[in-house]
């Protein structure tokens, strides 16, 4: 499992294929998701600002290290294509939803092997990420292949927060992280059943739970839960 390491990748058009692994060249990865190559350039490098460009926002191996006050990484236009990959977010922290990231918006989301450590929110939820799309959205609003670890607290809610779009999550490491309501994951969607497969939530503390699934139709297969505690029961 990606644990947010920090690489630069060389590539070729003859190394690039439409399959995800370890050494994926940055347009690939783009292409896995989106099935076309981007228009413009991918922003990479440590704290990096950037916006969407052509109706894309592409960010590959970046890192971002103790941004406070905002989140790290935040857009609420619509329309957009968004993808981040290989890409790492230590001790941010924001006074909104998303310690680290916050999405707002009606656009396609993917966060594709993201490492966040010690992320935290002031605001309502959202102790790592808070990817907040539109009802009836058919957008992506993906998290595959990423790690949380030792995120959050126990004052505010949710350490990942998906909601509506399209959700899917593959992959995920949730460990020793804390929220009042939600320690591991939050999904909340109106269309379609839901799936979260190969993911371990782990040593994970919350007030009330630690996987919530706000739909009639979901699926988890090939998980480990274990070790986590809550205090309370709704």
């Amino acid at each position: 499992m990606f644990l947010g390491e920090y690489h630069l990748f060389a590539y070729s058009k003859q190394q690039e294929k439409n399959v995800l692994h370890s050494d994926q060249a940055p347009y690939s990865v783009w292409e896995t998701f989106y099935q076309d190559y981007p228009k413009s350039n991918y922003y990479s490098g440590k704290n990096v600002k950037g916006s969407a460009i052509n109706g894309e926002y592409f960010i590959f191996n970046a890192i971002f290290l103790s941004v406070t006050t905002t989140s790290a990484i935040t857009f609420s236009k619509a329309g957009i294509k968004f993808l981040d990959s290989y890409k790492s977010l230590s001790s941010c922290s924001s006074n909104t939803v998303g310690g680290a990231i916050n999405f707002n918006c009606d656009s396609s989301i993917v966060q594709y092997r993201s490492c966040g450590y010690k992320s935290q929110t002031r605001g309502d939820r959202g102790q790592h990420s808070c990817a907040m799309l539109v009802w009836q959205s058919n957008s992506k609003n993906y998290v595959y292949e990423s790690s949380f670890i030792n995120c959050g607290n126990t004052e505010k809610d949710d350490t990942n927060y998906i909601y509506l779009g399209k959700p899917s999550v593959k992959s995920i490491n949730s460990s020793y992280c804390k929220a009042r309501y939600t320690a591991g994951i939050t999904l909340y969607f109106n269309t379609g059943t839901f799936t979260m497969t190969n993911s371990s939530v782990c040593n994970n503390s919350a007030t009330w739970s630690v996987i919530m699934s706000q739909s009639s139709t979901y699926t988890f297969g090939f998980c480990n839960v274990l070790s986590n505690t809550h205090t309370e029961t709704r």
